[in-house]
């Protein structure tokens, strides 16, 4: 992955833009995921010769996001065939042996070559509509302009999200590969060019200039305009993911006194492309001023803010941590959230239902669950764990949990009111697979997945599913980093109890 060469553009514009000849019935919003449009035949001068199709077209382009969970059997959407990032970690487990997660990471079987010749690593560099994404918003912002029925500020402020679209693929890239090649204008098929990948340095600012481009000209928030377009970038979208670059910018992946990986060969170490060099506290001063103007913005524009329990209880608790992460209407916590496709249904999403529950995806495990504190905040202790012990509810009661409430709103527990009953997750249990299936593992670890999954297809049915991209609980949590890193820990705990006081 040393340079870009013509593989990365051969994009044809009849499948990029995808336009139906009633574009003037599409919105941005629920309408448009509902129902994509229709490929037509149209030219880039067709496109960009009347203003609904180029916003139609800008809309197309917002869908190459990224999405952060599997829905469909592809080579994209499959996500690690079936994987997602968190099954890496310790706080979940993929019991599916078919997946990239076991053939690759879990064997110890992954070697670089399958980054390029295989559908189940973590990242693809050609196969996540990253580059289909950049050119698309480049083809965009060049052509803009040209468009005779639009308005030179609304042409600015389009321009401005479709910079939001090119850093966001970016940063995509550059938290798996670090340096990338620089692409600054859409290239034809017919081009010649040979584009060199990068510094990480120089990927840094690329994506940083773009969002600062973005947020001198988009407005912080969408206002009375909210409705009809949630889901589009805004002032403090830009904003928001620029903290976000700059706290992966800061981290030891890049920033340390020694490179993350000493294996040969080394050509990305010794070009820059994969650390600095050393380590450099003027990162994390750049992390720490790009979080204050964010706040301070926030402070003067208000309209953002972390979602509120209703009430003190464990049930509103939880109902404020579901709305924050789960749904895009009238969240004021959401900064960038995308979506893959309209309601759900039994067709398009029921591939996630049964990854799930029925073939052992997404096993939360023992370490995660004693992340989560105890409700007062005092920490989870292993005496909860003894014979007898009841380690989620007071008297085995689902009506008094003990336990920080968004355990409850992430991980089923044994005794958690699931649908018309108390979760019975033990082998023989009601919500367990039988045991003549116990190595598939939907819960063997005694845990099941709540998140993004609920009760099951029958509660999701009729929702919009989303991917919170960026909330501003993690801006807050990315300015206590910070703001730890230059010094300041008292400054660092005040930030993250005002997350842990919603």
């Amino acid at each position: 992955m040393r340079k870009l060469t013509k593989w990365f553009m051969m994009i044809s514009l009849g499948a990029m833009i995808g336009l139906s000849s009633c574009v003037d019935q599409i919105k941005f919003g629920d309408s448009f995921l509902e129902k994509a449009p229709d490929t037509g035949d149209m030219t880039q001068d067709t496109i960009f010769g009347k203003a609904e199709y180029a916003r139609a077209f800008l809309w197309k382009t917002y869908t190459y996001l990224y999405y952060g969970l599997p829905f469909q059997w592809n080579d994209l959407d499959a996500k690690m065939n079936t994987g997602m990032f968190e099954v890496l970690s310790d706080c979940w487990h993929s019991h599916n042996s078919w997946d990239g997660v076991n053939r690759k990471y879990y064997s110890g079987s992954y070697k670089a070559s399958d980054e390029n010749n295989d559908n189940d690593t973590r990242f693809n560099f050609k196969k996540e509509n990253c580059w289909e994404g950049i050119r698309a918003a480049l083809l965009f912002i060049e052509n803009v302009g040209r468009v005779p029925d639009m308005s030179d500020k609304e042409k600015e402020r389009l321009a401005a999200e479709a910079k939001v679209i090119i850093a966001s693929r970016y940063f995509d890239l550059f938290r798996h590969f670090g340096g990338l090649p620089l692409v600054e204008r859409s290239y034809g098929v017919e081009d010649i060019y040979e584009i060199p990948r990068a510094t990480a340095e120089a990927t840094v600012k690329f994506m940083v200039g773009l969002l600062d481009e973005a947020a001198s000209v988009l407005p912080w928030d969408l206002g009375s305009d909210d409705i009809n377009w949630q889901g589009r970038f805004t002032k403090a979208a830009a904003m928001g993911l620029k903290c976000k670059v700059l706290l992966f910018a800061a981290s030891p992946l890049f920033n340390d006194n020694e490179p993350y990986c000493l294996e040969n060969p080394q050509l990305a170490i010794e070009n820059r492309q994969a650390w600095y060099g050393g380590y450099s506290g003027e990162w994390w001063n750049l992390c720490l001023q790009a979080c204050q103007n964010f706040f301070t913005e926030l402070e003067k524009e208000g309209y953002y803010g972390l979602i509120q329990a209703d009430s003190k209880t464990p049930e509103a608790y939880r109902e404020a941590f579901n709305k924050a992460y789960f749904i895009r209407e009238e969240n004021t916590e959401l900064l960038i959230s995308t979506r893959v496709m309209g309601k759900y249904n039994w067709d398009w999403w029921y591939h996630w239902a049964d990854w799930v529950k029925d073939e052992g995806g997404y096993t939360p495990t023992l370490e995660f669950m004693e992340m989560f504190p105890m409700s007062d905040g005092s920490p989870f202790t292993k005496q909860l764990m003894v014979n007898g012990a009841q380690p989620f509810f007071e008297n085995n009661d689902y009506n008094k949990p003990i336990r920080d409430p968004r355990l409850y709103e992430t991980i089923l527990v044994n005794g958690a009111k699931f649908g018309d009953h108390a979760a019975e997750l033990w082998v023989g249990g009601r919500d367990n697979i039988d045991g003549s299936r116990l190595e598939d593992g939907a819960t063997a670890t005694g845990f099941s997945l709540y998140k993004f999954y609920k009760e099951g297809k029958e509660s999701l049915v009729g929702h919009y599913l989303e991917w919170p991209y960026l909330r501003l609980a993690e801006v807050y949590l990315i300015y206590a980093e910070a703001l730890l890193q230059t010094g300041d820990l008292p400054g660092a705990i005040k930030q993250v109890n005002k997350v842990r006081a919603v």
